[in-house]
C-alpha cells in the first residue's frame, strides 16, 4: 500500500498527503497517467505539433513512423509493415499516399 501511494504521487520525495487504502480506486492512477501523457495540459500549453492543423500533424506522424520502420527493416516493406502492425497492402497504400518517401 505504501509503495502504491508513493508511486501515485507527483513528487515521491514529499510526504504522502492523501492515503488511498482501496487498491482498486483508480482516480489517482488515471490522473497520473494523464499527467504523463499530457492529456491534462492547460489551454495555453502547446507542444511543437500543436501549431499544425490536425491533418498535417497526423501526416507528419505517419511519415515519421513509416520512415523509422523502413530504416529499421532496411527498406524491406513486408518487415516494416509487420513492425507497424499493418498488412503489406496497407503499408503499400501509405507509401502511395506519401510519394516523397523514397529509398535513399
Amino acid at each position: 500500500m505504501v509503495e502504491r501511494n508513493l508511486y501515485q504521487q507527483e513528487d515521491p520525495t514529499a510526504p504522502i498527503q492523501n492515503w488511498v487504502f482501496d487498491p482498486f480506486e483508480r482516480s489517482d492512477e488515471q490522473a497520473r497517467a494523464s499527467r504523463l501523457t499530457g492529456l491534462n495540459r492547460e489551454p495555453g500549453m502547446h507542444s511543437s505539433s500543436d501549431d499544425l492543423p490536425l491533418k498535417e500533424a497526423i501526416a507528419n506522424l505517419e511519415r515519421t513512423r513509416l520512415l523509422d520502420a523502413l530504416h529499421a527493416s532496411r527498406w524491406h516493406q513486408a518487415r516494416a509493415a509487420e513492425r507497424l502492425g499493418l498488412s503489406y497492402h496497407k503499408m503499400r497504400a501509405l507509401l502511395r499516399k506519401y510519394p516523397d518517401i523514397k529509398k535513399p
